[in-house]
C-alpha cells in the first residue's frame, strides 16, 4: 500500500512537472508572438509616418502651386491688364448730371465678392488694389464685375456731405464698358480697421512697381458697412480711366479706421497736385445726390 501512493506521488509530481512546463511554453510563445506583433506594429507606425511625411511635403508643394495659381489668376484679373495701364492724371471734370430725384425704392445691390491675393500699386494719388476675378456686383437685371479698388484721401473731411477721411471707390464694369462704383466713406474711428491695415502693410512707393503680396488675401466685402443703404451720384472718375457719365453707389454709413492709418496713407502715397486733389475730393458732386 505504501508502495503504491509512493509511486502514485511520484506520478502526480511528474505530471504537475509536465503541466509547469507547458505552461511555461506556452506563456514563452505568447510573449514571443506578442513581441512579434509589437515590432510588426512599430514597422507598420513607422511606415504610415514615413506616408504622412511624404504627403505632407506634397502638400506644401500643392500649396506653392495653389499660391502661384492665384497670382496668375489675380494677374488675370481685369483682361489680364496691370495695375499701371491707363495711370495719369484726369483732366477738369465737367460739371456732374444730376440724376433723377424721386422716393422710389432703391434696389438691394447684390453684391458677390471673391477673396484674392494682394496686388497694389501706389499711382501717387492713391493705392489702386486689384480685384479676384470672379467679383460680382448686381443692381436689379444688370451684372457688373468687379476690377479695382481705389482707396483716396477725402480733403475737406466730407464726401459728397457725408463726413469722410478717406474712401474706397470700388470700381465695376461689364463687357459692353459701362461703369459703375461702389463707394464707401471712411471715418476716424478709435479702432484700426483690419482691412485697412492689410493694404497699408505693403505699400510700394509711388514710382515703384505693383507689389504682390502672396501670403495675404483680402476679401472686398471687408471693407462694406453692414448697413448698406446708399445714395446714388453720376458724375465722372477722378483717377484713370477718368471715365466720364459714370455711376456711384455711395454707403450712406461709413466705415471706420484709425488716425495712424489715414496717417499712414498720407506718409506712403504721394500727395496729389492742387487741380487733382480738388477733382478727388469733389467727386461727384452733392448736386447730383438721389433723394
Amino acid at each position: 500500500m505504501k508502495a503504491a501512493l509512493k509511486l502514485l506521488a511520484i506520478l502526480l509530481t511528474i505530471i504537475l512537472i509536465a503541466v509547469l512546463g507547458t505552461l511555461s511554453l506556452v506563456k514563452t510563445q505568447q510573449a514571443s508572438e506578442t513581441s512579434r506583433q509589437l515590432k510588426q506594429a512599430v514597422t507598420r507606425l513607422t511606415a504610415q509616418k514615413n506616408e504622412i511625411d511624404t504627403l505632407e511635403s506634397e502638400i506644401e508643394g500643392l500649396h506653392d502651386k495653389l499660391r502661384e495659381l492665384q497670382n496668375k489668376l489675380t494677374a488675370a484679373g481685369a483682361g489680364g491688364a496691370s495695375l499701371a495701364d491707363g495711370i495719369g492724371a484726369c483732366p477738369s471734370a465737367a460739371p456732374p448730371v444730376a440724376l433723377e430725384a424721386g422716393d422710389t425704392a432703391r434696389p438691394n445691390l447684390g453684391i458677390r465678392y471673391q477673396s484674392g491675393v494682394l496686388r497694389v500699386l501706389n499711382t501717387g494719388s492713391s493705392l489702386r488694389v486689384a480685384a479676384a476675378p470672379g467679383g460680382r456686383l448686381q443692381i436689379g437685371a444688370e451684372m457688373f464685375d468687379l476690377r479695382h479698388i481705389h482707396l483716396v484721401r477725402v480733403e475737406g473731411g466730407l464726401l459728397n456731405g457725408r463726413p469722410a477721411a478717406m474712401a474706397a471707390h470700388l470700381l465695376h464694369s461689364t463687357t459692353a464698358g459701362e461703369t459703375v462704383v461702389v463707394t464707401v466713406p471712411l471715418r476716424e474711428s478709435a479702432f484700426q480697421n483690419r482691412t485697412i491695415w492689410q493694404l497699408l502693410n505693403d505699400v510700394p512707393n509711388f514710382g515703384a512697381p505693383e507689389s504682390a503680396v502672396a501670403n495675404i488675401a483680402m476679401d472686398p466685402t471687408q471693407l462694406l458697412p453692414d448697413n448698406r443703404s446708399y445714395e446714388v451720384f453720376r458724375g465722372s472718375l477722378p483717377f484713370a480711366p477718368c471715365t466720364a457719365n459714370v455711376r456711384f453707389f455711395q454707403f450712406a454709413n461709413p466705415v471706420g479706421l484709425s488716425k495712424d492709418q489715414v496717417e499712414r496713407f498720407v506718409a506712403r502715397v504721394k500727395p496729389e497736385s492742387p487741380a487733382r486733389a480738388g477733382g478727388a475730393a469733389t467727386m461727384p458732386a452733392r448736386g447730383a445726390a438721389t433723394r
